[in-house]
């Protein structure tokens, strides 16, 4: 078997395995859930196996872990909808109050963890929102060609981490204030933002021609100019073909205007907007 085809057998078993589990009416509304299933995917021998690196993992209880779960009241249970998984730099997984709006308009699900921010180690943030972005495709019928990732700050590197190294699983990635990169940056002069992880041809290169990824930063964020050399002489200059760079007029180091999400939804979805 080529290896390019993997990630499309793959979303074609969840495919079948989502459909298998919304024979009742699902849930709308804005509400907290615990779920209980986890992927083969998410162990944390398979994290560190994707990004190339031994990396910690504390103990670990999928049914402890709270999510919060966003589904607007005009879901219709059918493979229109995608997903948007969130990670927060905090301990809630706070968005914005417009947000909801732009989501729903989008035809997108939300769902964020509680208790995964930057204090948390980066491994069980990733398995977070892997175990996230599982369980609700077992709970609604979602299109796995709509599997988004997003976060802001510290979350939005976590993000990043995930949109290169499980191509499989998210098919959009949105780091907001805060993307790492795989490869090294030149930040002027001598100096550098090293390779923070390294992934394998099987994940990349899926990532390099079908993932798509929108950097979003202000003109007054901490973390623009990194940001900026990371979609020049990252994804630019190592052959991702579908990446944006948002920069948000007068903003600093904070989430964007509902606007601004908007757009890279838009991006996302391949620039195809919904009415």
């Amino acid at each position: 078997m080529k290896p390019f085809l993997f990630p499309l057998l793959i979303l074609t078993r969840w495919t079948l395995c989502s459909a298998a589990f919304t024979n009742t009416t699902p849930a709308t509304g804005r509400f907290d859930s615990h779920f209980q299933y986890s992927p083969p995917y998410s162990t944390s021998g398979e994290v560190s196996r994707r990004l190339s690196a031994t990396v910690a993992s504390s103990p670990y209880t999928l049914a402890k872990e709270k999510f919060e779960v966003i589904v607007p009241e005009t879901y219709t249970n059918d493979l229109s909808w995608g997903l948007l998984v969130w990670v927060s730099p905090g301990p809630t997984p706070a968005i914005p109050v417009d947000w909801p709006d732009i989501l729903a308009r989008h035809k997108l699900l939300f769902v964020g963890a509680y208790n995964a921010g930057n204090d948390r180690n980066a491994a069980d943030r990733m398995r977070l929102a892997l175990d996230g972005s599982y369980n609700m495709r077992l709970r609604y019928r979602i299109s796995p060609r709509r599997i988004y990732v997003a976060g802001f700050s510290g979350g939005g590197r976590v993000a990043s981490r995930l949109g290169v190294a499980f191509s499989d699983v998210f098919t959009g990635t949105i780091p907001i204030c805060g993307v790492n990169f795989y490869m090294t940056i030149p930040a002027g002069g001598d100096q550098v933002w090293p390779p923070d992880f390294k992934t394998q041809p099987r994940y990349l290169t899926p990532a390099k021609t079908n993932g798509r990824f929108v950097l979003v930063t202000g003109d007054n964020d901490v973390n623009r100019a990194q940001t900026e050399a990371t979609y020049e002489h990252g994804f630019k200059e190592y052959g991702f073909t579908h990446v944006q760079y948002l920069q948000v007029s007068g903003m600093g180091h904070a989430i964007p205007p509902a606007e601004y999400l908007h757009r890279a939804l838009i991006f996302l979805d391949g620039s195809v907007q919904r009415k």
